[in-house]
């Protein structure tokens, strides 16, 4: 599938949260239904920028395939609105 968001780096910055393995169950099931209307779920490692070792995370990411899909947007535009 192709992205039809311009990219300048293939460095993206962003949070990853870890949640305490007697909660994943919880934490999956709520998230499965809050995103599930337009995301599909995507494993990918992740590198924290202090050095620490590469995780493995799961992801929530909106597809062009998805009716739900808006394509390319001005991220300040899009930030006012959220």
């Amino acid at each position: 599938m192709e992205d039809p968001h311009p990219s300048g780096s293939e460095k993206v910055w962003g949070v990853a949260y870890r949640i305490e393995a007697s909660k994943v169950t919880e934490v999956r099931e709520y998230l499965d239904i809050r995103e599930i209307n337009g995301y599909t779920i995507h494993y990918t490692p992740f590198h924290p920028s202090d050095g620490s070792p590469t995780i493995q995370t799961l992801v929530y990411i909106g597809t062009p395939d998805n009716d739900q899909f808006m394509g390319p947007q001005d991220p300040q535009k899009l930030a006012e609105h959220i």
